[in-house]
């Protein structure tokens, strides 16, 4: 309504704004925490890594060299990285491999396991590592068999791709909650 206090003319505006208002609140909270979508990246990798062991490859398809006749001999027929399941197991559990978790990091990987690096890079001839048994050959060259995507290559990696694509649907979801509560307000629902 036009009022004239004063001899000054002001006027007052109504406006339905604040269910839009408080959307995009709601969104800016969301977004700036990822740890739902950390936690479901963690749970996919450890499948992916259970899959990629049981088939022998690393995480781009690409198949592991066997193990030399004479070691597999020694491992009475066990896959490459169950020499005791602790890599495997680790990695193959989201809550185990979960290193770091917080809104805007995960850190996912294997501590405390000596021949972990091993296995994901492999060992030149006359390098010392760690192995599951605690006695490292120095002579034997040893094949890398990754687990985990190569920082140098993560643009092509699946890994990469994957996490890209959940990180992406996340905020997906954040968005259409946001739409879905700011349409919902808006027409008194």
């Amino acid at each position: 309504m036009p009022s004239n206090p004063n001899g000054v003319w002001n006027m007052g505006f109504e406006h339905k704004m604040a269910p839009v208002v408080l959307a995009f609140r709601d969104a800016e909270k969301g977004l700036q925490g990822y740890k739902p979508a950390f936690k479901r990246i963690a749970i996919e990798l450890s499948d992916h890594i259970r899959k990629n062991v049981r088939a022998g490859q690393a995480p781009d398809g690409t198949k592991w060299k066997p193990l030399s006749k004479r070691y597999g001999r020694r491992k009475g027929g066990r896959a490459a990285g169950v020499a005791s399941g602790k890599l495997i197991q680790t990695l193959g559990n989201p809550a185990q491999a979960t290193i770091r978790l917080t809104k805007t990091r995960l850190r996912f990987g294997v501590r405390d396991l000596p021949y972990a690096r091993t296995f994901q890079f492999g060992r030149k001839k006359g390098r010392g590592a760690g192995s599951a048994t605690g006695r490292a050959n120095k002579r034997t060259p040893i094949p890398p068999r990754p687990l985990l995507f190569n920082n140098d290559v993560m643009e092509n990696d699946p890994y990469f791709l994957l996490i890209e694509e959940m990180l992406a649907d996340y905020q997906d979801e954040i968005i259409d909650k946001v739409y879905r509560k700011m349409w919902g307000l808006a027409r008194g629902r």
